[in-house]
């Protein structure tokens, strides 16, 4: 029979994702294997006995950093067997946010009757949670739900999320539901998903973090569709933005 090394060897599987890799080993031969596997130039091998038989044992590496890296491995067995030293070379990437100078937000209605600092699209991405967006409620006819925000993330990128939280001084007056839609123009919207769910009198107040597959846009609508009570009006603090590089 072969070396159940190298069996082994050439029916490993690598993938990776966000800051983290996975190797996936069977092992169907008649001989324990050992792997020995490490990223870069680490000063040792990682070591780990594959008993006989064992069926897509995944094997996570967490904390990688962003950017290139090569995996190097290699399988050796109790009856003499060694393969060869096999290498990958692939590419971790990361969530991060979006800095809030490389935005900027619009906003179906603003009120300039909150105070200075407040009211207005630039202050959901102002970076100070202690200052919000509101809606109009001091006109003569007041614009009711829904009610709408868009972030222009500056250029295309990889957006995969974002957060917000609500305005700390109240609680009532907030939304409940909204759509998140994507546009590369700002023209035509393609919808991301439907019918989520915000907390607006959540205590403590704290970021509500919403997740997305990977999209490449610019511009991120945001469809707020029925609010927590009765109130025609709403507000919001804060808003964070986050891309995969």
């Amino acid at each position: 029979m072969p070396y159940a090394a190298t069996t082994v060897s050439e029916n490993i599987i690598f993938d990776w994702a966000l800051n983290t890799g996975y190797l996936r080993v069977n092992n169907t031969t008649r001989a324990v294997t050992t792997l020995y596997y490490k990223i870069d130039n680490a000063a040792s091998y990682t070591e780990l006995v594959v008993p006989n038989p064992t069926m897509e044992l995944d094997v996570e590496i967490q904390g990688l950093s962003r950017g290139a890296h090569t995996l190097s491995y290699y399988v050796t067995d109790a009856i003499g067997g060694q393969s060869k030293v096999f290498t990958k070379d692939f590419i971790s990437f990361d969530i991060v946010k979006i800095p809030n100078t490389e935005l900027s937000a619009e906003v179906s209605s603003i009120e300039l009757g909150e105070g200075a600092g407040n009211g207005v699209a630039a202050s959901l991405i102002d970076g100070n949670i202690n200052s919000y967006w509101h809606t109009a409620w001091s006109l003569a006819t007041n614009p009711a739900y829904p009610h709408w925000i868009i972030l222009d993330l500056g250029k295309v990128r990889a957006f995969s999320g974002f957060e917000m939280i609500r305005r700390h001084n109240n609680t009532t007056g907030g939304f409940k539901t909204f759509t998140v839609e994507h546009s590369t123009d700002n023209v035509n919207w393609t919808i991301l998903k439907k019918d989520l769910n915000f907390n607006s009198a959540d205590s403590p107040a704290a970021f509500q973090r919403y997740n997305f597959d990977t999209t490449n846009t610019r511009y991120i609508r945001i469809n707020i569709t029925a609010p927590m009570g009765s109130v025609p009006s709403t507000h919001l603090a804060e808003i964070n933005v986050f891309e995969i590089l």
